[in-house]
């Protein structure tokens, strides 16, 4: 069984003058996937998330290597004639 957790974060600043609040939600995973999960840990995902029924669908994709560009953007690239 997996449930759906919050937690608000506190973030101090300005040398403890004020505080910045924000929610994190999570899963937790069971240990019996662990072995599935483990391989893709330091992975980036898309996420995805639809409801269908009574159900809650959580869809991640693999990205690909986003820290390399492979096409200059179209304002640097060089004009070709």
């Amino acid at each position: 069984m997996v449930r759906f957790q919050h937690r608000v974060s506190k973030k101090l600043y300005l040398n403890a003058k004020h505080t910045y609040k924000y929610t994190r939600i999570f899963l937790d995973v069971p240990s019996k996937f662990h072995g599935i999960i483990k391989p893709l840990l330091k992975r980036d995902f898309d996420t995805e998330v639809t409801v269908e029924e009574d159900r809650v669908v959580i869809t991640l994709t693999p990205r690909g290597n986003v820290s390399a560009c492979r096409k200059p953007p179209e304002k640097t690239r060089p004009k070709t004639a």
